[in-house]
């Protein structure tokens, strides 16, 4: 078993796939931009420089017309959410200060453009199509995005000196004028799971800790923008939630820990040997590393009364043991662990159990869940403390906690 991080031989694991993905990543196109912002943010966490001359290498997904970026594999000159997403977030890593390579970025057409395919009507009204024929896949995660690249174009104004009135103004409108924040926030209230008391994809869903990270994030951000847009502040100055209004949403996220004794009763005995510590998506869900970031990402958005962020509330040790073991021999992070935890319970998993827990697919490293896993590991290793760099606070307001490919 793994018991330390092996960032020299995720360095180069990172670096090869900077350079050519294995060929079952052609399936993933539309998601371009997205895999190129792991493979950059991973590189951050693990301390590599980010390599330059990334902006020419995003400059071909550019829509000058609507200063946005596009995705290539269905719609080369049409607005793509996640792609402006993901490529901001890339440029953001790349330089400090933003403006030396936004320079080419016209926020105020960004945030008319992004408000353009705002949902103003059905039971999907306040979030986002992804692009403009994305009749149906308007959800939180959209919501997250599209408000991710508000919030950046916003402050990228500021530090351009744009009129505060003028960037205000755009934040009380909807439609191609604008952004509606309020009714962005009424999709997040209808996204909430009343049973579960967690939030899901959109109305009726079910809980799901991705979701719920970018539910609690949305809020985040348009706490952060209602109060710049009305004048109660000056600047943007993104703040956690209040626990006092989230402690059932807590009680959810801290549950999805595999280890909980209210978790632990639903659960075979063997599977929870084998995924002890690491955090599930779902109730009665197997564990995956990627949760490690989602659930922890979720609950650094409450502050506690003590003042100490709701992540505190984990078994942060025996989350870490859990993604350290999700370690591949070939270097990167697969979904799951290849082997159960060195303790006399383990030996609940021989035999035919263990053949069927450690499949070839949950042994097979990838980028996505090795950037989260990193992620999850630094905010663990840092007791949740926020680096003060200007790329950090890029990269953590906007830190990239939706998932592409359908949450399981």
């Amino acid at each position: 078993m793994t018991d330390s991080l092996e960032s020299e031989a995720h360095k180069l694991f990172i670096k090869r796939c900077l350079t050519a993905l294995p060929h079952y990543y052609t399936a993933e196109a539309t998601n371009h931009l997205a895999l190129i912002n792991f493979i950059l943010s991973a590189q951050t966490l693990l301390r590599e420089k980010v390599p330059a001359g990334i902006a020419p290498s995003l400059s071909d997904h550019f829509v000058p017309a609507t200063s946005t970026f596009s995705s290539h594999t269905y719609h080369p000159n049409d607005t793509h959410i996640p792609s402006t997403f993901f490529a901001l977030c890339s440029l953001y890593l790349e330089h400090a200060p933003a403006s030396e390579t936004l320079s080419f970025l016209n926020p105020a057409a960004t945030i008319r453009e992004i408000g353009r395919l705002q949902v103003t009507e059905s039971g999907d009204a306040g979030s986002f199509r992804s692009h403009r024929d994305g009749l149906y896949d308007a959800d939180m995660r959209q919501l997250y995005m599209a408000m991710a690249v508000v919030w950046l174009c916003v402050r990228e104004g500021l530090s351009r000196t744009m009129p505060r009135e003028h960037l205000c103004r755009m934040l009380r409108c909807s439609g191609p004028d604008g952004i509606s924040l309020a009714l962005a926030r009424s999709f997040v209230t209808r996204s909430l799971n009343k049973r579960e008391h967690a939030y899901g994809g959109k109305r009726g869903g079910e809980a799901h800790a991705g979701h719920t990270f970018c539910a609690l994030a949305t809020l985040v951000l348009l706490n952060d923008l209602e109060s710049f847009a009305t004048g109660k502040a000056g600047t943007l100055c993104p703040g956690r939630l209040d626990s006092n209004r989230y402690e059932r949403t807590i009680r959810w996220l801290v549950l999805r820990q595999v280890g909980c004794d209210s978790a632990r009763t639903v659960m075979d005995d063997c599977l929870a040997v084998w995924d002890w510590g690491g955090c599930a998506g779902r109730a009665n869900k197997r564990a995956d590393a990627c949760y490690g970031f989602w659930v922890t990402a979720a609950l650094s958005l409450i502050s506690l009364p003590n003042g100490a962020p709701a992540t505190t509330l984990l078994d942060e040790k025996a989350l870490q043991d859990f993604l350290l073991r999700c370690q591949t021999r070939v270097a990167g992070f697969a979904p799951g662990p290849s082997i159960a935890p060195l303790t006399a319970e383990a030996t609940l998993c021989q035999g035919e159990l263990a053949v069927e827990f450690a499949t070839a697919a949950n042994r097979m490293p990838d980028v996505y869940h090795t950037y989260l896993a990193l992620s999850a590991l630094e905010k663990i290793a840092k007791g949740n403390e926020v680096r003060q760099t200007h790329d950090y606070q890029a990269h953590g307001i906007a830190e990239l906690a939706l998932c592409l490919v359908q949450p399981s």
